[in-house]
């Protein structure tokens, strides 16, 4: 009779550890969407970065596409339906980050224009002396802007 209760004790034991083991890997774990990545928060600060969140931006909507046109022929129809829906909720959040930073270029085939170098002092300088009939002094305050 003692073992028999000992057997039961150890048997709830055993099924209460897998109900516990269940339901703690049952729990959502949802990746976070772009919207909650932290490059989403944060503006880019120069024209340079500017362009590479914008390039980045690009890039994954290109991914998220192929993606999504992937999925048709490589899923059952339902499991195809669920990739694409969550590929355009991808391309919708990404396309509103790109708004919101402005980044109309970034979709556009022509090419990022270069950021202009500014002169050194001395080239400055010289040109201005060259080039215009402005005094040394002039000169000076002009490239020391």
């Amino acid at each position: 009779m003692l073992k028999s209760i000992i057997l039961i004790r150890i048997i709830l034991l055993f099924v209460t550890a897998i109900f516990l083991i269940a339901c703690a890997s049952n729990e959502k774990t949802e990746k976070p969407s772009y919207w909650d990545l932290p490059t989403s928060s944060v503006m880019p600060n120069t024209v340079e970065e500017k362009y590479a969140e914008c390039g980045r931006i690009r890039d994954e909507i290109a991914r998220q596409q192929t993606k999504a046109d992937a999925a048709n022929t490589m899923f059952s129809p339902r499991f195809a339906m669920m990739v694409r829906g969550k590929a355009r909720e991808n391309i919708a959040e990404l396309s509103s980050r790109a708004a919101k930073i402005r980044c109309h270029a970034a979709f556009s085939n022509t090419a990022a224009p270069e950021t202009k170098r500014r002169m050194e002092f001395d080239q400055c300088f010289e040109k201005c002396r060259e080039h215009t009939s402005r005094t040394k002094e002039q000169c000076f305050d002009a490239c020391n802007k």
